[in-house]
């Protein structure tokens, strides 16, 4: 997709035309005209190159040697929310911003842009105010995918004092996994912003430094979520860790104690197995029950000496 719009101080975005824009929108598909467009403006070739895949970087970089007046590259990462493993639901959305142009670049699938354009699109009256609203439902996406995060891991806190099985493991490798990539990407981007806050030449063409404030209060929370969503999951990984190790001794206690009541009897017919004489009982018929009776008894008697002891529990 190759789109062309407007964006107007007075009634916000529009639709325009290939010969009548002030707004870029590229995607995957359209790349390879975007060729043109690069070329056209004297963009390096490669500004857009990794902006599919999660091995790009967040970022800030003035451009040199275009034909834009002041251009600036901006990198930032989006949540989406698809079905998928977590590094493919972290696209990269990238800005070519210029006095006179904008030019945005997102991944094949994404809605980002779209959604923003159903949803604000009157309110939007410069570029400056676009890459912010862009900026703020990013850091809502990944605010409300940590909170989710935060019910997965409320429910594996209460799950890992009843079992330990393998199906709560993987659920708790599963979530690590995610606050990982959340986490990098967060602080990444965070550094990014902050250098963007003190650029004044972007600062400066929002006409509410409120916007701005509600950003930076949302980057404050979705860290600290992500500071303390990972702690909790360290937490939950030693609670697990020991839980594990708990069943694991009173298995071995229980074992240990079985072993122990089952080596009366064992040690009783050893003896009276041997091949040797004046053994007790040898000689009468009954020697045998009697014998067997004696075994049951003080099996009986050690089996009740551990469980007071509570060696089976």
């Amino acid at each position: 997709m190759l789109k062309y719009l407007k964006v107007n101080k007075e009634t916000g975005i529009e639709d325009g035309t290939d010969s009548d824009f002030n707004w870029l929108l590229i995607n995957q598909d359209s790349f390879e005209s975007s060729l043109e467009i690069l070329k056209k403006y004297r963009l390096p070739d490669d500004i857009f190159l990794g902006s599919d895949s999660l091995g790009e970087i967040a970022r800030i970089e003035k451009l040199k040697d275009t034909k834009l007046s002041n251009p600036l590259s901006l990198v930032f990462f989006n949540l989406s929310n698809s079905f998928t493993i977590i590094e493919n639901r972290i696209e990269p959305i990238s800005f070519v911003l210029s006095d006179d142009l904008l030019i945005t670049y997102v991944g094949k699938n994404s809605t980002l842009i779209d959604d923003l354009l159903r949803d604000e699109h009157q309110n939007l009256v410069n570029f400056e105010q676009i890459i912010l609203s862009t900026i703020s439902r990013i850091y809502k996406h990944f605010i409300a995918e940590l909170k989710k995060i935060k019910k997965e891991i409320d429910f594996l806190d209460d799950e890992s004092r009843k079992t330990t099985g393998k199906k709560e493991l993987f659920k708790l490798a599963d979530i690590d996994r995610k606050i990982i990539f959340i986490d990098h990407t967060l602080r990444d981007q965070n550094d990014v912003l902050n250098q963007l806050w003190e650029m004044s030449t972007f600062t400066d063409n929002i006409a509410h430094s409120s916007f701005i404030f509600d950003i930076q209060l949302q980057q404050a929370q979705a860290l600290k979520l992500v500071t303390i969503y990972h702690a909790l999951i360290d937490t939950l990984g030693s609670l697990f860790e020991s839980m594990i190790s708990n069943n694991l001794n009173h298995l071995m206690k229980y074992l240990e104690s079985a072993a122990l009541v089952l080596t009366v009897p064992t040690l009783i017919a050893g003896i009276w197995g041997m091949n040797t004489g004046g053994l007790p009982f040898k000689e009468q018929d009954t020697g045998s029950y009697i014998l067997f009776f004696v075994m049951v008894l003080l099996t009986v008697v050690t089996a009740v000496f551990l469980t007071k002891k509570n060696y089976f529990k």
